[in-house]
Formats: structure tokens, sequence, C-alpha cells
């Protein structure tokens, strides 16, 4: 296997040490774009009129959960 992302491998993994999340993904990958991809939605939420935290944090519950629901 290998990551799309960094391209790190079971016999060359990232330093520190990763493990894998997805068949093409690593956990070191992951979490780089799980902040990313949950600080680029908090910013439009916010831009479209949700900009309470307890509203965003409803939003991202709801997403979260039609997310998973479709795996």
């Amino acid at each position: 296997m290998e990551c799309v992302v960094c391209h790190c491998t079971d016999l060359n993994a990232c330093q520190g040490g990763c493990y894998w999340i997805a068949e093409d993904l690593c956990s070191n990958c992951g979490v780089i774009l799980s902040k990313t991809y949950v600080q680029e939605l908090i910013d439009l939420l916010k831009t479209s009129g949700i900009n309470s935290k307890e509203k965003v944090i409803i939003e991202l519950q709801r997403l979260f959960e039609e997310v998973t629901h479709e795996m």
C-alpha cells in the first residue's frame, strides 16, 4: 500500500510512524486532511450566516451523521 498524499508505504512509514486508516491513506495525512477540512467547513458555515458556536457544532454533527450514514 501507498498513501496517496505523502506516498509513505509499509516499508517506509512517516517520521514518527503511522498506520493505515484507509486503503490508501495513512493516519498522519488523515489527521492533517481532517483538520483542514473541518476548518474550511467552519469558515464556510460562518460565511453562510451560521456564526454561533452552538449552531456550528449542530451543523457539524448533522453533516458527520450524514457522511457516516453513507459509508
